[in-house]
């Protein structure tokens, strides 16, 4: 009886209770990632974006690039057991992938030809940045838009408090668009430099592809294979849905019908297929909580 007792904590205190509280903390993340990036559309003034990844463009950008590394990193960190190895590379995979996510930058929204050297002040003002964007990101602040400005357009002449330079001095810089970050070089208009890069946003888009596919795989076939019937159920729903997801998001990507300034349809399907993902983390976790508990029952009985 003694030694049941023994196995049994030896099971539930270590790699076993960590799988649960990662299993937790994941599905926990996946769910806030959305939840959090729209949220903050809503309540301060933020054009909705056309998907998760655009919201790196954002002030919230901190809160996108942080809920993927956490991800990653728990994804990472996630050890199930030894006879589970399959489980444990598709999770370590998921976890780099989320990672490059994360790293690499998807294509921002707004590309605008850089501006020429000594352009007027005014319509340099009028085509990147509004006042009244201005004083949102200040909360209302004059002195922070003046500084804003500043650091916006590097220039020669001085600022003065009533009335505007005709000219300024436009430097690599970084500028605001209709509430989204996009950096700028004189020199080319190709966006060579700055966020936009097309090998980033391969691999970004490419490691998106590869972690919900790892997820759908995770969800719809190893997840139900050692479970019980009612949770079957439940596993094999999410993993479809993050799979419809997928197949709805590539044929609207052959179809050429993908335009970031009419459609979300990108942000949606990939709500819906973390919402799946994070519903079927925290399943897994309830079952074998579930099981550590009668495993517990039955062996001080």
């Amino acid at each position: 009886m003694l030694s049941k007792v023994n196995h049994f904590f030896d099971a539930f205190f270590s790699p076993d209770k960590t799988v649960i509280r990662l299993r937790i903390l994941i599905g926990i993340t996946a769910f806030m990632l959305p939840i959090s990036l729209i949220s903050s559309s809503c309540f301060f003034d933020l054009e909705i974006q056309p998907s998760i990844s655009h919201y790196n463009f954002t002030n919230f950008r901190e809160i996108f690039t942080g809920c993927l590394m956490a991800i990653g990193f728990f994804m990472l960190c996630y050890k199930v057991p030894s006879k589970n190895k399959i489980e444990q590379i598709l999770s370590t995979l998921a976890g780099i992938f989320a990672i490059l996510i994360a790293f690499f930058p998807t294509t921002p929204v707004n590309t605008v030809n850089s501006l020429q050297i000594n352009e007027n002040y005014n319509q340099a003002v009028q085509k990147l940045i509004t006042k009244q964007q201005m004083m949102v990101d200040c909360y209302g602040s004059n002195e922070c838009v003046e500084d804003s400005l500043k650091k916006i357009y590097k220039t020669k002449i001085a600022f003065p408090k009533e009335k505007t330079p005709s000219k300024i001095y436009v430097d690599y810089s970084q500028y605001t668009l209709n509430g989204s970050f996009v950096k700028m070089d004189n020199s080319n208009d190709s966006f060579t430099k700055g966020y936009y890069n097309k090998f980033n946003a391969t691999i970004h888009t490419a490691s998106a592809f590869i972690l919900f596919s790892i997820l759908g795989i995770l969800s719809l076939f190893i997840f139900p294979s050692k479970s019980c019937k009612r949770y079957k159920f439940w596993y094999r729903l999410f993993g479809a849905l993050i799979f419809l997801s997928i197949i709805v998001l590539f044929v609207d990507f052959l179809m050429n019908k993908y335009n970031p300034n009419k459609t979300n349809i990108v942000l949606w399907c990939e709500v819906v297929m973390l919402f799946s993902f994070g519903a079927s983390w925290l399943l897994k976790a309830r079952e074998d909580y579930i099981m550590f508990k009668n495993l517990k029952r039955n062996n001080l009985e």
